[in-house]
């Protein structure tokens, strides 16, 4: 358990890009304990060389004044040591090697190279302190190699995801043309032979079967050709809710729609709506609408014929209820199992994507769900 929360911290160090910060840390503390009693001045030079690492990762133009502020704190002789700010130096170069800011990496090293070889000998640098500028150089060499494979891998990566946003758009294309190229076709080919069919016959009862089929069919089609323009034009990054996002009824027209169609489908409907005014986020809907399909196609499908269906709309002070009550037969009932089925899972996670709830319930003779959609800012709910 302890090595798993470890795990997760240490991955969103990575992808906060903090590293570097929580290093700089460790080394402070390190200096603590290797320089017990080290005085404010040289703590000040230390935390002056950290806040540079901050600065690169929030305003990398700032960081290059920093270095002024060691170099004032050791010329007034408030600091006289500079404890492990050297490390310090070597990892905000690297930080901004990664970050790309090669400039400023390089200000950088030479700022390092003038505190520690001319501001702290008292502007009289030694000729014995050439081996130590060749070692600073040598580190400088490493922190920019490390710089620059990161900077790589982040380059890599990115593209990656580039290439892989790509293809998800290259994807939804070609579904959006075959969507458009078969199951519209085959829609448009439904509705007109309904409409033929309606034009020849002189039975009114089948003549408004074939006139719902055809509205079915002409319903269909629009759905399609706004799923169609969804997938082409969208970015897979702001597709947040997903297939249905063209969605734009409102609950009440959404209960309303399903109501029209289970009594045009002979159910005997008991139905309580709501007002077509009452506007939810536009995610909420759309999560709504795709759900009250889901339990709208079920009692269809297993409903017997001409059963009794209620609707019913309860609005509290944090929550939205719709009701959907149907009865059925002792055979059907236990192929209705609360649980059971995709079409019950995908009931579930809709609600749950929005926040709120389905609940399913069952007797001998009856099955029932309620679909919940929280209420959570007054600006959200218009009544």
């Amino acid at each position: 358990m302890i090595i798993a929360r470890l795990r997760s911290i240490g991955n969103w160090i990575v992808q906060k890009q903090l590293a570097e910060v929580v290093v700089g840390l460790f080394v402070i503390a390190a200096s603590l304990f290797i320089f017990p009693g080290s005085d404010l001045g040289n703590l000040g030079l230390q935390m002056v060389g950290f806040l540079v690492l901050v600065a690169i990762r929030l305003y990398p133009g700032f960081s290059v004044v920093l270095p002024l502020f060691a170099s004032g704190l050791w010329y007034t002789g408030m600091a006289d040591h500079t404890l492990l700010s050297g490390v310090l130096a070597y990892i905000a170069i690297e930080f901004a090697v990664a970050r790309g800011c090669i400039l400023i990496a390089v200000i950088l090293a030479i700022e390092w190279l003038v505190f520690g070889y001319v501001v702290s000998r008292d502007f009289n640098p030694q000729v014995e302190d050439l081996p130590g500028v060749l070692f600073e150089l040598l580190c400088f060499g490493g922190a920019f190699i490390i710089g620059q494979s990161r900077a790589s891998i982040d380059r890599k990566q990115k593209h990656q995801v580039a290439q892989q946003e790509q293809l998800q758009h290259e994807l939804r294309i070609n579904i959006a043309r075959y969507l458009h190229d078969n199951l519209a076709r085959t829609f448009t080919m439904i509705s007109m032979y309904s409409e033929l069919a309606r034009m020849d016959t002189n039975s009114h009862e089948a003549e408004q079967h074939l006139n719902n089929i055809a509205e079915a069919g002409r319903s269909a089609i629009e759905d399609l050709r706004q799923l169609v323009g969804h997938l082409i034009n969208t970015q897979p990054a702001e597709s947040g809710v997903g297939l249905g996002a063209w969605n734009t009824s409102s609950v009440g027209t959404s209960i309303s729609e399903s109501a029209k169609l289970l009594r045009d489908a002979g159910y005997r409907l008991v139905y309580t709506g709501i007002s077509t005014d009452m506007r939810f986020p536009r995610t909420v809907e759309t999560a709504f609408a795709l759900a009250l399909n889901e339990v709208t196609a079920n009692v269809v499908k297993h409903a017997p014929p001409n059963a009794e269906v209620e609707i019913s709309a309860i609005a509290a002070e944090k929550s939205l209820s719709v009701v959907v009550a149907n009865s059925c037969s002792q055979s059907e009932n236990s192929r209705l199992s609360v649980g059971a089925g995709v079409g019950v899972d995908s009931i579930l996670s809709r609600m749950a994507s929005i926040g709120g709830h389905a609940r399913f319930a069952s007797g001998t003779d009856y099955w029932q769900v309620i679909l919940s959609i929280p209420i959570t800012n007054e600006k959200e709910f218009i009544p």
